[in-house]
């Protein structure tokens, strides 16, 4: 059982860092790598692109996101909208900490 888990928790960080080139994801999924569960993965990888991409845009995620994207491909302006009130919504006190669980030892 723990190999499933452990596999689906690998193809979900290869799926969400497959999604776009931002180097802010990409490292946030590092970092989720150390999750044990896969809501811990996501709330990692969440919390952690949130909080980046609001210090980076000086407390608004919209500009952080915007300076992290740079793929012709993508819909720049309405990924970033979308994202960033999609936390707004699911987070309304702030981005939240990153589970303890998931820090590197």
């Amino acid at each position: 059982m723990k190999s499933i888990s452990s596999f689906m928790l690998i193809g979900m960080l290869f799926a969400i860092s497959g999604v776009n080139t931002s180097d802010v994801i990409n490292k946030c999924s590092d970092l989720a790598v150390h999750c044990k569960t896969l809501s811990q993965v996501k709330f990692t990888v969440f919390s952690c692109t949130c909080t980046i991409w609001t210090l980076s845009g000086k407390g608004d995620c919209y500009k952080g996101c915007m300076a992290d994207h740079h793929d012709p491909g993508l819909d720049v302006p309405r990924f970033c909208k979308d994202n960033c009130d999609n936390f707004r919504q699911r987070l309304p006190r702030g981005c939240g900490s990153i589970p303890q669980e998931c820090h590197q030892d």
